[in-house]
């Protein structure tokens, strides 16, 4: 295995969670489809190349590198040695991205929901780089993001700003599960939008708790839904939602709500 990329730039969150910027030798010529992965390696085991899959944050519209979000897996063959991975570091990247999960199974939507937990929100954020909160795609955006500790809120700032200069169309919904007391510590705590931001993110997809936060009905009829991270929080938000007419979408029976499950 030939190494063909190099780390250019990192920010650690946490002891076990970063971000970081990997540029290819080779051109990025082709634009990839927001919500699409990479393929990067740093070993082989018996003459196989040991690959794991990341879901790409950066826009298509970034010819100089791909941005990955990373939490680091105890035990795990990849991230362990990712982690290790300082500026200057070379490793391998697949030049063919792949996935099928896009808005391009959705078509122009009038509502759409982004529900992610931790890392799974790396994949909402090339759509909303690419995108942005006029880019016709959509008329109105929720991005939900679930998390353990406030420290492990990726993009928080950026996603704020974005929601700041909106105009209404974007809101950003930061979910903390195990750091009480939160919710009232932010500073977004006196966003009126903000009443509910402890807990797990299916807390704010209770139909009547989601309308009363974010002011739009979470209606099948106007929306989709696109769900990536921990498959917990997937089959519960299936559970939660299917009582009220949402169902998984597939090629064959189109729905409202669009998996990617994480691990």
């Amino acid at each position: 295995m030939e190494h063909n990329a190099r780390v250019i730039w990192r920010k650690d969150y946490t002891p076990g969670l970063w971000v970081v910027r990997i540029k290819p030798d080779f051109e990025i010529n082709e634009a990839f489809t927001p919500g699409q992965y990479a393929e990067l390696a740093l070993d082989e085991e018996n003459g196989k190349i040991i690959r794991r899959q990341y879901s790409i944050a950066s826009s298509p519209t970034e010819k100089q590198y791909y941005e990955f979000a990373i939490t680091r897996v105890e035990g795990g063959q990849v991230t362990p040695n990712l982690h290790r991975c300082d500026l200057g570091q070379t490793l391998w990247i697949n030049s063919k991205i792949k996935g099928k999960f896009s808005l391009d199974h959705a078509g122009v939507l009038e509502n759409v929901v982004f529900v992610s937990t931790g890392t799974g929100i790396a994949p909402f954020v090339s759509m909303l780089r690419a995108y942005g909160v006029n880019g016709g795609r959509w008329k109105n955006a929720v991005l939900i993001n679930g998390v353990r500790k406030s420290d492990e809120l990726l993009y928080k700032a950026e996603l704020e700003n974005l929601e700041h200069d909106a105009d209404g169309r974007f809101t950003y919904l930061p979910i903390v599960s195990r750091e009480p007391g939160w919710a009232a510590a932010s500073p977004a705590a006196k966003h009126a939008s903000r009443k509910i931001t402890e807990g797990r993110v299916q807390n704010v997809l209770e139909p009547e708790i989601y309308s009363a936060l974010v002011g739009i009905e979470l209606n099948p009829a106007t929306t989709q839904l696109f769900l990536c991270g921990n498959p917990a929080m997937i089959e519960d938000v299936l559970s939660l939602l299917g009582p009220f007419g949402f169902k998984e979408h597939s090629k064959k029976d189109p729905g409202h709500i669009h998996l990617e499950r994480y691990w």
